[in-house]
């Protein structure tokens, strides 16, 4: 339950945002209401898919181990992509 969370949490997250928007956020012109509304869904939407982890270059432990061993400056990433 809670690797589902993990992994869908922006989906979970930004519609819940967009919605308290709409609800605490009552704009009566509909010239301001719509360009503020699709900006912010959007920027939702961007920030979605630019948060996205990449690929990782190392695909096992022992070559992961030898890249932090290996005595060069490193920066390590740790997420859950399973």
């Amino acid at each position: 339950m809670f690797e589902i969370i993990n992994q869908y949490s922006a989906v979970i997250v930004i519609p819940g945002l967009l919605v308290a928007m709409f609800a605490l956020l009552p704009i009566r012109s509909w010239r301001k209401r719509i360009p503020l509304y699709s900006g912010v869904a959007i920027a939702g939407i961007a920030a979605m898919l630019i948060l996205q982890p990449g690929d990782s270059t190392v695909v096992s432990e022992s070559e992961a181990r030898s890249v932090i061993a290996s005595g060069s400056p490193i920066f390590v990433e740790f997420f859950s992509n399973t």
